[in-house]
């Protein structure tokens, strides 16, 4: 492959975005069989015809970046599912748990199952997660304190060495989109935090109801192979449970949802 002529490597190249939604350019080099600097090229040329988005990492397809939005456009959508995901969640937490709970409103709704339900220790970036959870006593609550912005989440460089510096059994992040190749985040600084979360817990799982699916957005989180579980609200479509088998993810939802 690394002997392909440029043309037809970058069309091999768009193919493989337009039909996984995105692709990092460790996955573009592995595929291609060529460096580093061949994939950034190859990117940007592609980007610059309009054919694809660069991103954090990589590119995706384009029109298929899902947009940021703020926190009081999200907390009123997808309410019920929220819901239903959160509440198979708590089922993964166990009293004496570690957490690591990302900001954003499918997080916040599992604050609220776990207020009253578990003894356990929580370690957040999100105010409304804060609020919701620090008169419970049998919960404790720490904030990593950075920049506090309009959507209630504590980001920035103190936020992401606070988690740095600290170990969690598990941590529950949010998205806003997953695709093949992973777990995406339309905001970049909620999405650096995501990252130390999901990189300093022994397990991470991913609250994500079924808009989500299919869905890519500006940063790249984590990878499906890098995940504990995704909890969705019902069972994905036929064509994501392929991703999930061939990552050797488990899709947990509610036992009421049928598949």
């Amino acid at each position: 492959m690394g002997t392909d002529l440029p043309l037809i490597r970058r069309e091999r190249l768009r193919s493989v975005i337009d039909a996984a939604g995105s692709i990092s350019v460790r996955e573009a080099m592995d595929l291609l069989e060529v460096s580093e600097m061949t994939v950034r090229r190859d990117l940007a040329l592609l980007a610059g015809d309009g054919q694809v988005e660069l991103t954090r990492g990589g590119a995706a397809a384009v029109g298929r970046l899902a947009p940021d939005a703020d926190f009081a456009q999200r907390v009123d959508r997808n309410v019920a599912p929220k819901r239903r995901l959160a509440q198979r969640a708590l089922a993964e937490v166990e009293d004496d748990d570690v957490l690591f709970v990302s900001g954003g409103t499918t997080c916040l709704e599992l604050a609220r199952q776990l207020r009253g339900t578990r003894r356990c220790t929580v370690v957040t970036n999100s105010l409304p997660v804060v609020a919701e959870l620090a008169a419970d006593p049998a919960i404790q609550v720490m904030a990593v304190g950075g920049w506090a912005g309009p959507d209630n989440d504590m980001t920035g460089n103190l936020a992401e060495r606070t988690i740095r510096g600290m170990r969690a059994g598990k941590a529950f992040i949010g998205a806003t989109g997953i695709v093949p190749a992973g777990v995406f985040n339309a905001n970049a600084g909620r999405a650096a935090v995501d990252i130390e979360m999901a990189a300093n817990a022994l397990a991470t799982y991913v609250l994500a109801d079924s808009s989500k699916v299919g869905q890519v957005a500006l940063v790249k989180v984590a990878g499906l192979g890098d995940l504990a579980a995704v909890v969705s609200d019902t069972a994905p479509p036929a064509e994501a449970r392929g991703w999930f088998a061939d990552a050797g993810v488990p899709v947990l939802w509610p036992e009421e949802e049928t598949a």
